[in-house]
């Protein structure tokens, strides 16, 4: 007998979407990445490629760090870069920039729209992950004994 709601697709399917909304968000997102990421990233901001990416510097400022000063030692990390409009901005303040995001598709119009960009990385979240997983040299860690300070060891995304 069926049940009066639906049978075991139905609940297979309602079942993945509650537990795998990371797969529907990256579909969409890809989705978005082909149509029109300018429109979807810079609401208000994509009438043209300029606008859009002028726009990058006053929201970083105004919007995420809001007088934050960063050391130009730094590396950032930007979680749901999308095609990198805060990255750009971001590079010529810190040493180093990382963006991550869901859709593929938005990371490689990145890497090919801020290729220009000195030490810039673009990768999806398992990329990043994996990267960090990986063992490091033992020559890049310092021993306890060492008068090397921990920040100055090799992070674990170089």
């Amino acid at each position: 007998m069926q049940s009066p709601i639906g049978g075991p697709r139905f609940w297979r399917r309602l079942v993945s979407r509650w537990l795998h909304p990371a797969r529907r968000m990256q579909r969409e997102w890809n989705e978005r990445a082909q149509t029109d990421p300018q429109g979807y990233i810079g609401r208000g901001y994509a009438g043209s490629d300029a606008q859009f990416w002028a726009s990058g510097a006053p929201d970083l400022d105004g919007l995420i760090l809001d007088g934050l000063e960063l050391d130009r030692r730094a590396t950032v990390l930007e979680i749901g870069c999308g095609v990198g409009r805060l990255l750009r901005p971001l590079a010529a303040r810190a040493h180093r920039v990382i963006g991550v995001d869901i859709a593929p598709a938005m990371i490689e119009q990145g890497r090919t729209l801020l290729a220009d960009l000195p030490e810039f990385l673009c990768m999806s979240p398992m990329a990043a992950w994996m990267r960090s997983r990986k063992p490091r040299s033992t020559s890049s860690i310092p021993s306890p004994s060492s008068s090397t300070s921990r920040q100055n060891a090799r992070s674990p995304c170089t």
